[in-house]
């Protein structure tokens, strides 16, 4: 009864409310709403690792960049706005070979963004800078395209990791006639094989060492064929089986480590590793943190 009596008092209440009242309480709780909404959204910086590419293609090997495109993109180059305060800059600068003329870019962006702490997210420009992304920045007179692999906060630190890799090279992914007609080899070219040594390091295109041959083990290749009703295996003195422990540097993207910023260190997967005298694709078999 009590609250019926209370509603009652409350409509009205309403009705004797002048339209001037009503206008300022609908003012009043859309000032409310407004402070909400910005509450939960803060200014802040973030870090973000852009894969430089001309294509929204998951890909690492779609849309890869000219070279003189990528000779314009160097540390401490920023975009700044209105009163002179830095949006966007250029923090670290990774390259790597992905073939004899290409190179795969990686640039560590300092973004200046909005934080919603509802979302978790960071955004910029409007648009939110989500994993898989494709975003763009201007920088000065570059216009920067990539896509997202990484975002994190200022205070978020950058992990990385040191693993000792052991497999081999698998013939079907260094040479590929392996596979002819029945026949299939085990090993490499020995002219492959040869320019493989202890110590041999891979570095990225500014002579950072990425990867480094620890161990290494080469036996006598073979090649096995149908005879008749009979699988035959011979020596191939053509051939070497290649068995490396390689160690490399990895860092943490999400809740994994990649190599090079884009191969995932998982068991049976391959990673591509560029030498001076040879780009060979290793097989992972075993993972060993250091």
């Amino acid at each position: 009864m009590k609250n019926k009596r209370a509603f009652q008092y409350l409509v009205q209440r309403i009705k004797s409310l002048r339209w001037i009242d009503l206008a300022g309480i609908a003012i009043f709780l859309a000032i409310l709403s407004v402070a909400f909404f910005f509450f939960l959204r803060r200014a802040d910086y973030a870090y973000i690792t852009l894969r430089v590419s001309h294509s929204d293609s998951l890909d690492p090997y779609v849309g890869v960049p000219p070279v003189w495109y990528i000779e314009k993109i160097q540390p401490g180059v920023q975009e700044t706005d209105g009163l002179g305060q830095a949006t966007v800059i250029v923090e670290k600068v990774h390259r790597f070979k992905s073939s004899d003329v290409n190179q795969n870019l990686y640039v560590e962006l300092k973004v200046k963004s909005v934080y919603n702490d509802r979302t978790k997210q960071y955004s910029y420009n409007g648009s939110p800078l989500l994993i898989g992304s494709y975003q763009s920045f201007k920088l000065q007179s570059l216009q920067l395209y990539g896509t997202v692999v990484e975002v994190r906060g200022i205070n978020e630190p950058k992990e990385e990791k040191t693993f000792l890799l052991h497999g081999y090279l698998n013939p079907q992914s260094n040479d590929s006639p392996a596979t002819v007609a029945n026949t299939v080899v085990d090993g490499v070219r020995t002219y492959l094989a040869d320019t493989l040594v202890t110590g041999l390091k891979s570095t990225d295109v500014d002579g950072e060492a990425v990867a480094e041959i620890v161990t290494i083990r080469k036996t006598p290749g073979k090649r096995s064929f149908v005879s008749g009703s009979s699988f035959i295996s011979v020596p191939d003195p053509e051939r070497q089986r290649v068995e490396m422990s390689v160690r490399v540097k990895a860092r943490k993207i999400n809740d994994a480590y990649y190599y090079r910023n884009e191969s995932a260190l998982v068991v049976a997967s391959e990673i591509y590793l560029p030498f001076p005298t040879s780009n060979v694709v290793f097989t992972i078999t075993e993972i060993e943190e250091e």
